[in-house]
């Protein structure tokens, strides 16, 4: 334990520190609450590099798909036109643009022995 350790059980030994200080606090969604659910399989090897690519991230691979979607919907259908009103797409950050490795054709070839 470190000293702040050590400071904060003297602490909370007393049992004045130990009651609520207000009101319980509901903690609020920042974003809608998902309304639908759609099952999808995927190969190992693709879920595998998904679950790679989202821990980079420091998100789920289920929040990784999302986002990947919600870019691809504001990509093809950039505003969304209803009875309503006309809705963007848009998401919190800009994606990131793919990492690309080239392979040339004669690496690809099989050598001879």
């Amino acid at each position: 334990m470190t000293k702040h350790d050590d400071e904060l059980a003297r602490f909370y030994e007393d049992s004045a520190h130990l009651r609520p200080a207000g009101p319980p606090v509901r903690k609020v969604r920042s974003r809608r609450a998902l309304e639908s659910h759609v099952p999808v399989r995927f190969s190992a090897e693709t879920v595998a590099m998904a679950r790679l690519l989202a821990a980079e991230e420091g998100i789920t691979v289920s929040s990784w798909i999302r986002r990947l979607v919600a870019r691809e919907i504001a990509v093809r259908m950039p505003t969304v036109t209803t009875a309503d009103a006309t809705v963007a797409w848009s998401w919190t950050e800009p994606p990131k643009p793919p990492s690309v490795t080239t392979t040339s054709a004669a690496e690809l070839e099989p050598t001879a022995a």
